[in-house]
């Protein structure tokens, strides 16, 4: 059994290496840092090993911008593999939690107080679809960047339900593919056209839901 003295210098010693550990990376830093900041010029412009060097820089804080930047598509695409894995593919498909959502859940920023379901369509696939919403339902419409349609505004922004123009009351909503001009019938809920041919759609069902 160690004595108190020992757990002090053992903590103490911890706290070291851990700070060591941190200085390291600091200065890691700071040398890549300097590395550009001083690389070497010639009568004021950079020589072919020095120009060379911050291409390579820019082009690798490029890259990581665009990955950055496309984590929605990424997740989206994630989230749609893991499901048609499990469940299948296609616009028929809607798989539904059987129990809330918790933080061990696969998907993203879900909510815990409703029941789930979740589909994934291809519009340039399957052309025009009609989504049949049953009452007592909560849910939107997203493109594949992860936003609500229309998305240049509008006054439902893609709500379903509760939130949308049929009040929770249920109703049919026209998904149309981007740059279709086509005839567009009338006496839908909503009518929508979003700006990526694959269209993600959740809801959250207050009761148990009957399709």
């Amino acid at each position: 059994m160690k004595t108190p003295h020992k757990l002090i210098r053992l903590a103490a010693l911890a706290g070291a290496l851990a700070m060591s550990a941190a200085t390291q990376a600091a200065l890691a830093q700071e040398t890549h840092f300097d590395k550009l900041a001083n690389l070497p010029f010639a009568d004021g412009r950079p020589t072919q090993e020095s120009a060379q060097t911050l291409r390579d820089e820019l082009l690798f804080e490029r890259a990581t911008q665009t990955y950055l930047w496309a984590l929605p598509v990424i997740n989206m695409l994630g989230m749609q593999v893991g499901s048609e894995k499990t469940f299948g593919a296609g616009y028929n498909v809607l798989p539904i939690w059987k129990k809330r959502l918790d933080a061990k859940t696969l998907v993203t920023t879900p909510n815990s107080d409703v029941l789930y379901a979740m589909s994934y369509v291809d519009l340039g696939k399957d052309g025009p679809l009609v989504m049949d919403a049953p009452p007592g339902l909560q849910g939107i419409f997203d493109d594949y960047w992860q936003r609500p349609i229309p998305a240049d505004g509008g006054k439902f922004f893609g709500d379903i339900g509760l939130a949308g123009p049929d009040g929770g009351k249920g109703g049919k909503f026209l998904l149309l593919p981007p740059g279709y001009k086509g005839t567009v019938p009338e006496g839908y809920s909503s009518t929508d056209q979003p700006p990526t041919a694959s269209l993600f759609s959740y809801a959250g069902f207050t009761r148990t839901p009957r399709i």
